[in-house]
């Protein structure tokens, strides 16, 4: 499954929350649900703001404690990796754990998909 063109997708509503993660650094999370839509970011490594696609992924507060209870995943290539589970139904019962393995503006990153811990 494709993600959507961003041309067909509405702004996401209320603040971004991005995943940023440095080279090395990882993050597990389960997801409860999602929506897809489109975020104006300003890249930090100076090229210009621009619309990217965005997968917004809500989270049990057990996985983040913080406010709001979602990342928003802006990476294409991780989102085209993830957007096949999302959308389908087979996030559910999943511990999702990204890596990121490369700098911007490449950005690689690797998705590790196992069962949750009950």
């Amino acid at each position: 499954m494709p993600l959507p063109s961003l041309d067909a997708l509405s702004p996401l509503p209320d603040a971004a929350v991005l995943v940023e993660l440095a080279v090395g650094q990882r993050l597990s999370t389960r997801v409860t649900g999602f929506l897809v839509g489109k975020l104006w970011i300003t890249p930090k490594d100076g090229r210009p703001a621009h619309w990217v696609t965005a997968l917004r992924l809500y989270v049990p507060e057990a996985d983040k404690p913080t406010v709001p209870g979602y990342w928003d995943v802006t990476s294409k290539k991780l989102a085209t990796a993830l957007y096949p589970y999302l959308e389908s139904g087979a996030f559910n019962g999943k511990l999702f754990t990204f890596t990121k393995v490369s700098a911007p503006p490449v950005g690689d990153y690797t998705m590790r998909v196992e069962p949750a811990a009950v």
